[in-house]
């Protein structure tokens, strides 16, 4: 790090199962003053290797492939941990199954913040983005692999081989039924500067200027309205559920058996979370 860099520079790295409020907790934690927002790059290199013949070139799978041509695993995590003069706070936010495993590419230098959320959840509400993906794709690289087990996976090889590195673990249920203790909470295990105003924000449209995106990623998301409800929100809130779609997801043999697969290892980290008292 540069000597340019502010002496109590923070750097976080949020590693969230998809659907899971993050982009909204990272709205909330952007807040804090000269913070730069370096947000889902590793999902560009994950997409980059995905096989061509499970890609529908008439559909807009196709645009989730070769988001970025030139982002690979490696220059994501030099991007991690490049200098970046004047800002406080360098917050990341990743999914850990576009890592496909590959921890040596982990960016060192970070406190780890694990967020989690009901697979009951998450996951139907994944299936609801995705509806225009064939069912191999989904089963192959959208819904099938276990999200859940390799954050638990990423969770043990952090603690285990980067003991200097504070790694936590927050469900994102805690955070939206008490999102001022829980924010607080987790601020104080993080290092956080908390107050009261990292708890509302303005409704936007465009990408924060302070915010690094592949573009691609960004455009596509723009088309399907894939962070519109985080960028439209103003604080942690509860979404209400359909009835009539929870009784489809539970006529959907292969959301059943996914829900099923990544239960254990949600309960795994579940027991490992920030409580609010």
């Amino acid at each position: 790090m540069s000597e340019q860099a502010k002496p109590n520079q923070k750097r976080v790295l949020i590693w969230a199962v998809t659907r899971s409020l993050s982009t909204v907790l990272v709205r909330a934690l952007s807040q804090i003053p000269d913070t730069q927002v370096i947000f889902e790059y590793y999902m560009a290199a994950g997409w980059n290797t995905v096989p061509d013949a499970l890609v529908n070139e008439s559909s807009q799978e196709k645009s989730l492939v070769n988001m970025e041509p030139d982002v690979t695993f490696q220059s994501v995590k030099a991007m991690y941990e490049q200098d970046y003069p004047g800002k406080s706070l360098i917050l990341g936010k990743e999914m850990p199954n576009m890592l496909g495993r590959r921890m040596d590419v982990i960016p060192h230098g970070y406190t780890h913040i694990f967020l989690i959320r009901y697979p009951a959840k998450t996951i139907p509400s994944l299936n609801k983005v995705y509806g225009f993906a064939t069912s191999e794709m989904k089963r192959a690289h959208l819904l099938g692999p276990n999200q859940f087990e390799m954050m638990d996976e990423l969770y043990e090889f952090v603690t285990k081989t980067r003991p200097h590195e504070t790694a936590v673990v927050l469900d994102a249920e805690d955070l939206m039924a008490q999102p001022a203790k829980s924010l607080q909470l987790l601020c104080e295990a993080t290092g956080l500067p908390f107050s009261q105003s990292l708890l509302h924000w303005d409704p936007i449209k465009d990408l924060p200027s302070n915010w690094s995106m592949p573009k691609s990623l960004w455009a596509y998301s723009s088309t399907v309205g894939y962070f519109k409800n985080a960028f439209e929100s103003t604080c942690f809130r509860a979404k209400t559920g359909d009835s009539s779609s929870k009784s489809q997801e539970q006529d959907d043999q292969d959301l059943c058996r996914f829900i099923q697969d990544a239960q254990p290892y949600y309960e795994s980290m579940y027991k490992r979370r920030l409580i609010a008292q």
